[in-house]
């Protein structure tokens, strides 16, 4: 994967890559930064791995979330980890704590319906919004919540754009 991304990042044709420094809710920001690079009109992915538990409901990860769907060309896919103590309520919501209580900003651990909602009706790729260590389990590995992460991946329409 290093050799690819060292390739990718090579300025010479077929591949480009590209590092954007923004803030998430500036998604006006994100898509006009990520334009210099990406061809909106051709399927891309906008990969929002463990980073929306980081935005508190007042912020709206969802609209975030939407906003960007928004931009992408039918057939583009929108993948999402994010934190949730469903599976260790006690440890997680600990761990929550003595984050908020250090830092500025805060954590926010959602339920698996909140999570879901994230995507805001896309359609999910199979198997859904799971534990992520259930998405391409390894063959023959017993699942196991590994990690306190639900993971889906979502693909927009070729009916067109979502609003």
């Amino acid at each position: 994967m290093l050799t690819y991304a060292r390739a990718l990042l090579t300025p010479a044709p077929p591949g480009h890559c590209a590092y954007i420094h923004a803030d998430l809710r500036d998604t006006r920001a994100v898509l006009a930064q990520a334009s210099r690079t990406l061809d909106f009109s051709q399927p891309a992915a906008v990969l929002l791995l463990a980073v929306l538990h980081f935005l508190p409901d007042t912020e709206n990860p969802a609209a975030a979330v939407a906003r960007l769907a928004a931009a992408l060309a039918p057939g583009s896919f929108v993948v999402i980890s994010h934190l949730t103590s469903d599976f260790a309520p006690g440890p997680v919501e600990a761990g929550v704590a003595a984050y908020n209580a250090a830092v500025a900003s805060t954590v926010v651990p959602r339920t698996h319906a909140q999570v879901t909602a994230q995507f805001g009706g896309l359609p999910l790729v199979a198997p859904g919004v799971v534990p992520v260590a259930e998405w391409r389990p390894a063959a023959g590995l017993p699942h196991r919540h590994t990690a306190d992460l639900y993971a889906g991946i979502a693909r927009i329409p070729h009916g067109g754009r979502r609003a």
